[in-house]
């Protein structure tokens, strides 16, 4: 004969195999969880419909201006007028044309958590259809490598790598080396 104690052995094993059998078929029913996607850059345009390119300091207050000219090169037109680094400017325009970001913040009540409502820096875009694209930059994010940005031209706070932004806001240093005009000889 069986004993007791080997029936309720048997039942609680089984119990174990058909919750385990039945768990696993509810879990293999459902679907994965859904991938956030990356949000879409704040515009889209093509780099050489960018004609003019301004990017202002707001703390030391520099001001930058570059040109595209018929030629299709750059030009500084401020803080005086010169040559410029054709291959920084061109960097910095290509990021500008689709600047990625990394996130959106919405529903923001306070921008001065993001140092938004005092910005460092103010970039503006002029298209070759007259039209303008800005936006401010606050401050960095606290895990780093990102920055707080926002545009009148688009909702919410976004957050971009500082890999692209720093091509942007590197084009200030020229404001330090500004062309000069040459001594008369």
């Amino acid at each position: 004969m069986v004993r007791r104690t080997t029936w309720i052995t048997l039942a609680v094993l089984v119990t174990v195999i058909l919750t385990a059998v039945i768990l696993n078929q509810t879990q293999n029913q459902q679907s994965p969880p859904a991938v956030t996607p990356e949000p879409d850059p704040l515009w889209s345009v093509a780099s050489e419909d960018i004609v003019a390119l301004t990017v202002e300091d707001l703390t030391a207050s520099n001001l930058l201006q570059f040109e595209r000219s018929a030629e299709e090169l750059w030009r500084m037109v401020l803080p005086q007028q010169g040559e410029a680094d054709i291959a920084s400017v061109e960097r910095a325009v290509s990021w500008l044309s689709a600047p990625s970001p990394r996130a959106q913040l919405t529903e923001v009540d306070d921008l001065s958590v993001f140092q938004l409502d005092a910005p460092d820096y103010r970039v503006e875009l002029e298209l070759s259809s007259g039209e303008r694209l800005s936006f401010i930059v606050g401050r960095e994010t606290p895990t780093g490598g990102s920055r707080y940005i926002a545009s009148p031209d688009v909702e919410g706070i976004w957050i971009v790598s500082t890999f692209g932004l720093d091509e942007v806001l590197g084009l200030l240093e020229f404001t330090e080396l500004a062309p000069t005009e040459a001594p008369d000889a």
